[in-house]
């Protein structure tokens, strides 16, 4: 598939559980972070590439295999994430020092009684970012930009 500049293509993991969402929370006093890691069994994105350079990140995922991390964040001025679903795993990720909400958000988390976010909100943090990684080989077809 010849990849070009200003067309749009979807991207989706070729094997299960290989869609990966890591948000990360802030403290809005301490500024201390949690990170809120959720493999996905599915998900898909439209990447345009605007630039030679975007296009030869993107020639080059075709290329992924077993083992290969894509991370379009980092990589394209316009992506959008379309959907992913059915997560399969989620774990708490603490940054930086020791966090004194550490065992009690542990504790809450492994009740399973609140959504991630409200429990965050609840102990002062609020979401500061989302990355998206995928693992391994990608499918990536061009689409029309129209039809969505």
């Amino acid at each position: 598939m010849l990849i070009e500049i200003g067309k749009t293509y979807e991207v989706t993991p070729s094997w299960k559980k290989s869609y990966e969402e890591l948000e990360i929370f802030e403290h809005e006093v301490t500024k201390q972070c949690i990170g809120v890691r959720t493999l996905w069994r599915s998900g898909s994105m439209r990447i345009t590439p605007n630039t030679q350079e975007e296009v030869g990140y993107l020639q080059e995922a075709l290329e992924h295999d077993d083992g290969d991390m894509f991370e379009p964040q980092d990589l394209f001025e316009e992506v959008e994430f379309m959907d992913c679903w059915d997560g399969c795993s989620e774990d708490l990720e603490f940054y930086g020092d020791a966090n004194p909400d550490e065992v009690a958000i542990r504790e809450e988390y492994d009740e399973g009684d609140d959504f991630i976010s409200t429990l965050m909100e609840k102990y002062g943090y609020y979401p500061m970012d989302l990355e998206v990684f995928l693992h391994n080989a990608l499918d990536i077809e061009e689409v029309d930009p129209e039809t969505y």
